[in-house]
């Protein structure tokens, strides 16, 4: 009887050591998971008081700020490697559920178009491929229009001109990225909102909406750059407004619950592919870094188009003369 005891008393210790160790095991685990994916800690979009995000300028410091894509003629900026806080805060009343929640996303190095693809730069790609485009891209090809963004652009037409300029289309994050910088503004100037910094539906400015194409009631696309405040603290133009643009990513809305911390690409499985950035027809909420939405990859409209990154071979591209 006092040798059952004895076992039963031994095996109770083995058991619980065991438990023991579980535990340990499980709690160095979430701590490893913490590392991969750092907590956001910056409590608003005010960017005084946002905590720094570190950045990796070794990655990046060997690059040039500036290249010239000989292809297309493009000027393309450099965005550092390093963190930004993608997505809006939790405070944010204007922002919507696909927005949320706000996080640190860590990224390579890349380069993007400071401006949107032109109809001067997509009739170019056509002449040298002979590419038919799906969407009614030459609605508005008119001469004084080329230095428009191309628009009724769609997303299968967008993929094809990167091929041709050995470029690609930036994932949500690049794009987010390029339009906000590392503080977690609001718009690519800053918090405060203007309808005169952008190409919107609520613009004011008699003499830049003269200069529109007039696609719906005077109101339409301006050539690219020609509002200097929409200009991103990478000094990319036009992020804010002017036209709606593809990225690369499938559209899911509930993808930041789960979005990776290193180089996020967006969903495996979706029809539909995000745009990014406010356009001329466009209310003051779809020109904030942070708003998301899609179509399908067939879908043309007067306010959709594109801009490229490089973030492969970046080398192989020429300095800008």
């Amino acid at each position: 009887m006092n040798i059952n005891k004895q076992n039963i008393t031994f095996l109770s210790s083995l058991f619980l050591f065991a438990l023991f160790l579980l535990l340990i095991s499980n709690l160095s685990c979430t701590q490893k998971e913490k590392d991969n994916h750092p907590k956001l800690t910056s409590t608003g979009p005010n960017i005084s008081s946002a905590t720094p995000i570190t950045t990796s300028p070794s990655l990046s410091s060997n690059l040039p700020g500036e290249i010239e894509n000989p292809k297309d003629g493009a000027v393309m900026f450099l965005v550092p490697a390093g963190e930004f806080i993608m997505g809006a805060q939790k405070s944010d009343k204007q922002a919507h559920k696909n927005e949320k929640p706000a996080h640190k996303v860590n990224l390579d190095a890349f380069y993007i178009y400071k401006y949107e693809v032109t109809y001067r730069q997509f009739k170019k790609f056509m002449k040298e491929t002979g590419y038919k485009p799906g969407g009614n891209w030459d609605r508005f090809d008119k001469p004084e229009f080329l230095d428009h963004p191309v628009m009724n652009i769609t997303f299968i037409d967008a993929m094809q001109y990167c091929k041709w300029a050995k470029v690609e289309l930036p994932t949500e994050a690049q794009w987010e990225k390029a339009a906000r910088g590392a503080d977690g503004r609001l718009y690519p100037w800053g918090n405060d909102w203007n309808p005169n910094k952008c190409n919107n539906s609520e613009l004011e400015d008699p003499d830049l909406i003269a200069k529109m194409n007039a696609i719906t009631s005077g109101r339409g696309s301006l050539p690219v750059g020609s509002i200097k405040a929409d200009t991103s603290p990478y000094g990319v133009m036009d992020m804010a407004g002017n036209i709606n643009e593809w990225c690369s990513d499938r559209y899911k809305a509930s993808y930041y619950k789960k979005s990776p911390y290193n180089n996020p690409p967006g969903p495996d499985k979706g029809f539909e592919r995000s745009t990014r950035g406010g356009a001329w027809s466009l209310p003051p909420t779809r020109s904030r870094t942070t708003s998301r939405w899609s179509g399908s990859v067939e879908s043309e409209l007067d306010d959709y188009g594109f801009r490229c990154i490089l973030d492969k071979e970046m080398r192989n591209f020429p300095l800008r003369k």
